[in-house]
């Protein structure tokens, strides 16, 4: 079985608006944004949290999930996270980049 380790991303306040328009019982914006906050950061208007599915136990984008349904006693789903998070860009090669950009010849750069 694999394991992957991502950083996800999202606009902040979408997510939180989207959360209390599906989920009627988190009734409180103020300790909403606290929970997300105490499992990932604020950049902005982005909010960035990791997805670290080898240290299940310490996951925050999954214990995030499910700290907002246990505090607000609702059957929380992952969809609005998964419906707002977008991995980030981490691990590209120098040549993917170039061929991607289509800069191959101004750029002199080896296949790995």
């Amino acid at each position: 079985m694999s394991r992957s380790v991502t950083i996800e991303k999202c606009n902040f306040d979408k997510l939180v608006n989207d959360l209390m328009e599906k989920y009627k019982k988190i009734n409180n914006k103020k300790m909403l944004c606290k929970i997300l906050l105490s499992f990932g950061e604020k950049i902005g208007d982005q909010y960035i949290i990791l997805n670290n599915e080898y240290y299940e136990e310490c996951n925050s984008y999954y214990n995030v999930a499910h700290l907002i349904n246990s505090y607000f006693g609702c059957d929380f789903s992952f969809d609005v996270f998964c419906n707002n998070t977008n991995e980030m860009i981490c691990n590209k090669s120098k040549y993917e980049v170039v061929i991607n950009l289509g800069i191959e010849n101004k750029c002199k750069v080896q296949k790995l």
